[in-house]
């Protein structure tokens, strides 16, 4: 198995979300955090060509993203500041980085059967419709039927298929692997959880030193699991003030490493 750098993304602003749409477009959310502002890019995974970077929407603030469904990316907005609950839908094309509709009205709920389920609120309760998920014309008008929808979300979250992807484990302490960690790791002295995975004779993990005082540095290695040999390993992040979740996952056959907050590291793990 050979680990070949693919491309990287450094951005200006702290990474806040990476997702991944269904024709492998990698998508992220960025955000100042003095500024508060909000930017989104977009990069095709296998060229790693950008489709688009920094993209704003008008509202520049209390905006993200709800998810992606069929290459569209479903933005929400806040209807105040200091409110969590989302509020409006705007379709926007990632292939062709065109809006294609705006709805203030709707709250999005869930993608489901190339239709969109959303609800406006009222005052004591939620009124459900579907739209279209390309057009935005609303296609039904469900009414209250919390029975229905409920039905609808559960079959659309069977239908959420996740096997392309290899998230980091975090039961450690019962791995079998705990033991080549340790000693892979020996005369270290580890803070925190180590998070793991496997891709085919790889196994994969971070760790936490504290190094220069206060701070952390969060490492990742990966080890060949046939001879025990430490094939790569990298700092992730440096003069981290806490320790470091989720700072790499896989996909297909990508590696995605979250590097300093503001980048990507992206590599392909071929035979």
């Amino acid at each position: 198995m050979n680990l070949n750098k693919h491309f990287t993304v450094k951005s200006n602003w702290q990474i806040w979300r990476i997702l991944i749409s269904e024709s492998d477009y990698l998508v992220l959310e960025s955000r100042d955090k003095d500024t508060k502002e909000v930017f989104f890019h977009s990069y095709h995974l296998e060229t790693g060509k950008p489709l688009f970077e920094n993209f704003q929407l008008d509202e520049k603030y209390y905006v993200g993203i709800e998810t992606i469904y069929k290459d569209i990316l479903y933005f929400h907005k806040y209807p105040k500041p200091d409110l969590p609950n989302h509020k409006g839908i705007a379709a926007f094309d990632i292939v062709t980085s065109e809006m294609l509709w705006d709805n203030e009205e709707y709250s999005f709920l869930f993608a489901h059967n190339e239709k969109l389920y959303c609800f406006k609120q009222g005052f004591d309760e939620r009124y459900f419709y579907t739209v279209d998920y390309k057009t935005g014309e609303m296609l039904e008008d469900i009414g209250s039927d919390y029975r229905k929808i409920n039905a609808l979300r559960m079959e659309a979250d069977r239908q959420n298929n996740f096997d392309d992807y290899i998230f980091p484990k975090l039961d450690f302490e019962e791995s079998e692997f705990k033991p080549l960690i340790l000693d892979n790791l020996k005369n270290l002295e580890v803070h925190g959880n180590i998070e793991y995975a496997t891709f085919d004779n790889l196994l994969m993990f971070n760790y936490h030193l504290k190094e220069g005082g206060e701070f952390y540095t969060n490492y990742f290695r990966i080890i060949d699991l046939q001879n025990h040999n430490t094939l790569f390993e990298e700092a992730l992040n440096k003069k981290a003030g806490s320790l470091f979740t989720d700072s790499f996952f896989i996909y297909k056959n990508y590696l995605i490493l979250l590097k300093e907050k503001d980048g990507l590291n992206i590599y392909k793990l071929e035979k």
